[in-house]
């Protein structure tokens, strides 16, 4: 997985109003934003997630073969004062999700909550799902907030939470943290650390490509956004 902070800018405008005709009154316009304390993203391992060499015997003729559930742990530390902020999660490799594989090995989540593993030879290898478990705040000394994942899917204007304390990440939405699965505004944090569970699936041996070297390259990207 590839890694990336956004630290955002700042924007100003002055604008005023004009007309084809001449008034009495016109209105003057100031508009900005400042951009809040820097935040850091960090991502264990920086990121990577290696399944190592996977023998062919190991797949099946006929069905989709898992490949198990790796961990990678993530922290948010924002040294200067609390921040609300969350993260964008973006599937540089959507083309080459395996359709339908998805929905086949989870009877739930569609093609949407899948992430592609990449193209070789013209065909697609397999995809990948990305859980969000709940984080934890840390408060000083031994004391800790447990927090609960947050989506939005229209860029942080609404949210929702999940009652389970955990969220399948789909690709292109916002996710971010709350005290509880009650709340629906993101919580302003100084540090949050949690992990997410990676579970890889392969497709079965007649739709890949042969070859004694077949790459799985998935490449998601977890973009900082400040709210």
């Amino acid at each position: 997985m590839k890694n990336t902070m956004l630290l955002g800018a700042l924007f100003a405008a002055l604008a005023l109003s004009a007309g084809a005709r001449a008034a009495d009154t016109a209105e003057l316009q100031v508009k900005g934003s400042v951009r809040p304390s820097a935040c850091t993203l960090t991502l264990s391992a920086d990121g990577v997630v290696d399944y190592g060499r996977i023998p062919a015997s190991r797949l099946s003729d006929t069905k989709t073969t898992s490949l198990g559930g790796r961990t990678v742990n993530y922290a948010i530390n924002c040294p200067n004062g609390a921040a609300r902020v969350a993260l964008q999660i973006t599937d540089n490799r959507k083309p080459s999700v395996v359709k339908g594989m998805a929905l086949d090995v989870t009877k739930r989540w569609d093609d949407s909550a899948a992430f592609g593993l990449g193209i070789v030879d013209g065909k697609t290898i397999g995809i990948y799902l990305v859980v969000m478990n709940g984080g934890t705040q840390a408060n000083g000394g031994s004391s800790t907030t447990t927090l609960s994942p947050a989506i939005s899917g229209d860029g942080g204007k609404t949210w929702r939470t999940s009652s389970s304390g955990y969220l399948q990440l789909i690709s292109d939405r916002w996710y971010s943290w709350g005290t509880s699965y009650t709340d629906l505004e993101p919580l302003a944090i100084n540090n949050v650390s949690g992990t997410l569970t990676v579970v890889a699936f392969i497709d079965k041996l007649g739709n890949i490509p042969p070859g004694n070297d077949i790459p799985l390259d998935g490449l998601t990207t977890l973009e900082m956004r400040y709210l």
